[in-house]
């Protein structure tokens, strides 16, 4: 392993220390998404404006005699730089840095130099890449094919400018894209991730800082794009002499390639944030589940892995699983710095306890999640098996319920019979979100959880209708009548009953991370469901995989 592996100062410094003015070479080799993030976050305030336009003209002048491989990346520079400096991407860093209206106006150079550009014959393939992604991306939002195709063709129907004006509007039209701002300009507590294995730059430009995935979100990206990944996993096991000699090898490099792909456009958020976000997740392997040693053993190579990378700390949040084993991986790593998310996550009994080996950890980032969604679904499933009236209503609030116990009994002062954890060390993460209707209170009951990840069809299903936000709704009482229903289930007691509570309210069978309760964590109904799943398609990647020579 390389020895210079940077500071996360070290690698900010480094970037800031690079000029403006002398990106065009790299944006005509092809690097021009390295060259955005760097007039995003890392260019010189002072000089800003004036060194920007001066790149933008000498790539103008520089496009007639370049290839057309040139000319590419000079259309995709510019149609990134035009929509990105009207989105939350400039929260970050150009937000209090630049006077009123700089942004703004080297937006509209980029746009102009993108019409004076378009017309040649280089910006096909480029709409065709953004009709293909944009497509897929409104499919991963729950349209069907028709309608995605109608949608992302209207998005496509003209030139990039065109192109470029509809993003903008489009990127700053909805209730994600309010709440994430908030959240840049601390005037919220939640701040949002991307649930998926792609996408993530869309969701970037809403204020998105962070991305979760997993088993199924990783083949839903290989399946989107085989090409592209095929190509992409060609060129890393070449350039880091990846070893794949065995199936498990091989899905984890797989999944390497689609965490490092998200984790590299992301990378300037967690440098700017000094390693408070701009994180992406690797999930271990779910067949190690009740396997510590194993679960170490990828996390160490996995974490080799994208230092040499990198060059620095890796911006990855290990997804391990809310079992005795997890824990035992968590207690073993976290005070080398290793960033942990617990998934297989749904309860108190999981999440406290991991609450407490995160907080004695060193990383700046960890998360306990709660898996609303795939608490809620068995709830209501159980309630209504014994024909309990008002089981579906109230099963919603199932995973809300329980994220406010949790909330309470993990940030609580131990004046208060709380953990005191800090909300910026340990945050909860809110997941696997689910529709009921027009109402989504996996996420307007929780506001004020520390982090809510989002899938696209949720994203898009909470844009649908204007909306207003409480950023406390956490610390709301759930109603009173849809608790007395969430009681008579057994699973949802197991989910948030803690000691100290009504001893009436107790489940018939406590569970706990005691190793001698491994076999019925693993058995009960919420992990065993969702651990199927994500072992029958980490099974169908390392299919997948055989066909990568």
């Amino acid at each position: 392993m390389s020895t210079n592996i940077l500071t996360v100062q070290e690698e900010l410094e480094r970037n800031k220390s690079l000029s403006t003015v002398d990106l065009s070479k790299s944006i005509l080799d092809g690097a021009f998404n390295d060259a955005v993030s760097h007039i995003l976050f890392f260019a010189k305030p002072e000089s800003w404006k004036s060194d920007t336009e001066t790149l933008i003209e000498e790539l103008a002048k520089s496009f007639p005699s370049a290839g057309n491989a040139s000319k590419a990346a000079v259309l995709n520079f510019l149609l990134r730089l035009a929509i990105d400096l009207k989105s939350n991407l400039t929260g970050w860093y150009l937000a209090d840095k630049l006077s009123p209206g700089e942004a703004d106006s080297v937006s509209a150079a980029a746009l102009s130099a993108l019409k004076s550009l378009e017309g040649d014959s280089a910006a096909e393939p480029v709409m065709a890449y953004l009709l293909e992604d944009d497509t897929l991306r409104l499919k991963a939002e729950g349209l069907d094919e028709a309608a995605a195709s109608k949608e992302a063709s209207e998005l496509c129907s003209s030139t990039l400018s065109s192109y470029a004006e509809k993003m903008i509007s489009l990127v700053n039209s909805g209730n994600m894209e309010k709440i994430a701002l908030a959240a840049q300009k601390k005037d919220s507590m939640t701040v949002l991730g991307n649930d998926y294995g792609d996408f993530l730059l869309y969701a970037m430009r809403l204020g998105f800082s962070f991305q979760t995935t997993n088993p199924p979100l990783v083949k839903m990206a290989w399946d989107g794009k085989p090409a592209v990944w095929k190509n992409r996993f060609a060129m890393s096991k070449k350039s880091y002499n990846l070893k794949t000699s065995s199936s498990e090898e091989q899905v984890m490099h797989m999944t390497m390639e689609v965490v490092g792909y998200s984790a590299a456009l992301i990378r300037p958020v967690f440098l700017t944030t000094g390693g408070k976000l701009g994180y992406v997740c690797y999930q271990v392997s779910p067949m190690n589940h009740n396997n510590a040693a194993a679960m170490i053993a990828e996390l160490e190579a996995v974490y080799t892995g994208f230092q040499e990378r990198f060059g620095g700390e890796p911006n990855i949040s290990f997804k391990i699983p809310g079992t005795a084993a997890g824990l035992e991986a968590a207690k073993v790593l976290s005070p080398k710095g290793y960033s942990f998310t617990v998934t297989l996550s749904f309860a108190a009994f999981q999440t406290l306890e991991f609450g407490k080996v995160l907080n004695a950890g060193s990383a700046l980032f960890n998360a306990v999640v709660v898996m609303n969604g795939r608490l809620a679904f068995p709830v209501r499933d159980e309630l209504l098996a014994a024909d309990v009236p008002g089981a579906e209503k109230a099963a919603e609030y199932a995973g809300v319920e329980v994220c406010r116990k949790i909330y309470r009994k993990m940030y609580s002062p131990s004046s208060e019979g709380g953990l005191g954890i800090a909300k910026s060390k340990v945050k909860i993460m809110n997941a696997s979100l689910r529709i009921y209707g027009q109402e989504i209170p996996d996420i307007a009951e929780i506001w004020g959880s520390p982090s809510i990840t989002v899938f696209p069809n949720v994203r898009r299903a909470y844009d649908a209708i204007s909306r207003d936000f409480n950023d406390m709704t956490v610390e709301k009482s759930t109603p009173a009548d849809a608790m007395k229903v969430l009681q008579k289930s057994e699973i949802f007691r197991q989910a948030w009953w803690v000691e100290g509570d009504d001893a009436d309210l107790k489940p018939a069978k406590q569970l706990t991370l005691d190793a001698a309760n491994t076999d019925a964590v693993v058995a009960w109904q919420p992990i065993a469901e969702t651990l199927k799943a994500f072992i029958q398609t980490y099974q169908d990647t390392a299919e997948l995989g055989k066909t990568l020579a």
